[in-house]
């Protein structure tokens, strides 16, 4: 990553005031200066008091590019700028710096803050492991209500339906056999009664509507028609 900020002026040397970088990337800073400079030499120099700085890097007077170490400077007589770039950084690095041209007396001067930022992770981040665990979210319960429908509740229904059926359809089979067993009771007990009542100046010992008339009737009827021994022509 390299940030490259510049400030062109009406002063004999001007440039950005704070200028910042990744850790471990880079940073360039551009000086503009007047074209009176052009064939000056240029430099770059490191520590707040710029009568005492550091010089870290400086030009032979030509468009040529200088790289020592970490940093690298290059003057421009087209644009009248010099550049410098530092490479590697690192958190030692933030300092004051001085754009600088060597003159006779005082050399022109400007400041510039360089500061360090921590770099920003460029690759994208790993997709985490799908928790395998239930979850517990409202959410999550919600969206499996579907599935939940689909699966469990639905044939739950059509079971309970086909066994509501199926009783149903036993209950009517047990009721028609029921009727009918109970219609041939009633057609026995008439028949019974018809065939009793072909003799005359007998009557019936009790009620034809009574459910145990069935025996009790042909246990009557036996002894209706029993040979008595007191009956001459029995003999």
């Amino acid at each position: 990553m390299k940030a490259i900020l510049s400030f062109a002026g009406c002063w004999a040397l001007t440039g950005p005031r704070e200028v910042s970088g990744p850790l471990g990337g880079s940073v360039s800073v551009q000086c503009q200066y007047d074209g009176w400079y052009q064939n000056y030499k240029k430099y770059w120099c490191r520590g707040e008091d710029r009568s005492s700085c550091y010089i870290a890097i400086q030009t032979n007077s030509s468009e040529a590019e200088v790289v020592k170490d970490r940093v690298s400077i290059q003057d421009n007589h087209t644009q009248f700028t010099f550049t410098v770039t530092m490479g590697s950084l690192a958190l030692g690095d933030q300092d004051i710096y001085w754009c600088g041209i060597e003159k006779s007396g005082f050399d022109k001067m400007f400041a510039v803050n360089v500061s360090v930022f921590p770099a920003v992770p460029t690759s994208p981040p790993t997709t985490p492991e799908k928790d395998l665990t239930v979850a517990t979210s409202p959410w999550t319960v919600l969206a499996g209500i579907p599935n939940l429908v689909l699966y469990i509740l639905i044939p739950s229904v059509l079971l309970v339906l086909l066994l509501i059926l199926f009783i149903a359809v036993k209950f009517r089979r047990a009721s028609q056999r029921r009727s009918k067993a109970l219609e041939d009771t009633a057609g026995q007990k008439e028949k019974n009664v018809s065939l009793y009542t072909t003799n005359p100046g007998h009557n019936l010992p009790f009620s034809a509507s009574d459910p145990a008339a069935t025996g009790q009737m042909a246990i009557y009827m036996n002894e209706e028609h029993l040979p008595s021994s007191a009956d001459p022509a029995s003999d």
